[in-house]
């Protein structure tokens, strides 16, 4: 253990691998600690940061376990996805479990998400004058068949494509 004159603590400590602590909070003092039925001298930062690892642990864990990245991606694709899809998402479950007492799985929140900012066909979309009359005709449904055999357009912009009357749309919505 070493502090320089600005407070600045550097410890190296071994537990069952080594451990190196820069702190800026803590000083090199120790605390006698219980372990396998010895005393031993275990310094304070060390004490502080297993008490908070524990909470970094679950969050890495569940996020873990619907995780949007792939092989194929390049790694700072997958630095920003985990950033905005897995830490946030994850942050958000916390909050959502604290608020509403629920017991969702992080899964479960993801889809309910999903679902909730996908939510096209809704009374507010209806009406709101701002949108469109042509973009409130179409309705995002589930198709029963292959994904191959999924259309592109929608059934009656379909039709006019076959008729020739469909115009390029400036939305981007369907």
């Amino acid at each position: 253990m070493k502090e320089n004159e600005r407070g600045i603590c550097v410890l190296k400590w071994r537990d069952k691998r080594d451990v190196l602590v820069l702190s800026t909070c803590h000083s090199n003092e120790t605390v006698q600690v219980q372990r396998r039925g010895k005393k031993i001298n275990k310094p304070q930062a060390i004490i502080d940061y297993n008490k908070g690892k524990s909470s970094i642990d679950i969050s890495d864990q569940m996020s873990s376990y619907s995780t949007a990245l792939r092989r194929s991606i390049r790694w700072y694709k997958k630095v920003a996805i985990e950033i905005l899809l897995g830490t946030s998402m994850v942050n958000a479950h916390f909050i959502f479990r604290e608020l509403e007492d629920s017991d969702l799985s992080i899964s479960d929140f993801r889809i309910s998400v999903i679902e909730d900012l996908l939510m096209f066909e809704s009374e507010k979309v209806k009406d709101d004058p701002k949108i469109s009359q042509s973009l409130r005709s179409h309705v995002f449904i589930k198709l029963d068949c292959r994904a191959r055999e999924n259309r592109k357009y929608c059934r009656g912009c379909y039709k006019k494509k076959q008729e020739g009357l469909l115009e390029k749309s400036k939305n981007k919505f369907y």
